[in-house]
C-alpha cells in the first residue's frame, strides 16, 4: 500500500503498488482489506516514437524540477507503461493532483493518454512554483 486516504464520508480511499495493472472486481469478506480483482491491459502501450518523446520529456521534466540525482531512474525505463505508472506517484512531490487525478491518472487504459495526463500535471506544477 502507497497511500491510504479516510474520506469524511467514511470512504477509504487506497493506493497500492502491484505487479500489474488491475481493477476492483468485487469487496471480499476479510479479516483485513482484500478484493478480487481484474487485470487491466494497456492499450497503446508499445514503445512507438510518440511515447519515446513522452516518456523522455517526462523523465526531463522531472529531473529539471526535482533536480534530485535519484530521479535519473526515470530516464531507464525503457516500457512506456511502466514510466507512466511509476511516474504518476511522483507528482505528489511535485504538486499532489489530489485523488480524483491520481484515479483519472489510474483509470486510464490508453498509456499515451496517461503519459499526456502525467506531462500536462508535471508543467503545471512547474508553472506554478
Amino acid at each position: 500500500m502507497i497511500q491510504s486516504v479516510p474520506l469524511n464520508d467514511g470512504i477509504l480511499k487506497v493506493t497500492v503498488s502491484g505487479a500489474r495493472r488491475a481493477r476492483i472486481a468485487r469487496a471480499v469478506e476479510s479479516e483485513f482489506l482484500a478484493a478480487e480483482t481484474a487485470d487491466i491491459d494497456d492499450v497503446r502501450g508499445e514503445a512507438t516514437e510518440q511515447t519515446i518523446a513522452l516518456s523522455r520529456e517526462i523523465a526531463e521534466t522531472y529531473q529539471s524540477y526535482v533536480k534530485n540525482p535519484v530521479s535519473r531512474f526515470l530516464a531507464y525505463i525503457a516500457e512506456p507503461g511502466l514510466l507512466a505508472d511509476t511516474a504518476a506517484p511522483l507528482l505528489q512531490v511535485l504538486r499532489s493532483p489530489g485523488i480524483d487525478g491520481m484515479q483519472q491518472i489510474l483509470e486510464t487504459p490508453d498509456v499515451v493518454r496517461r503519459l499526456e495526463i502525467i506531462l500536462e500535471l508535471m508543467k503545471a506544477a512547474r508553472k506554478a512554483a
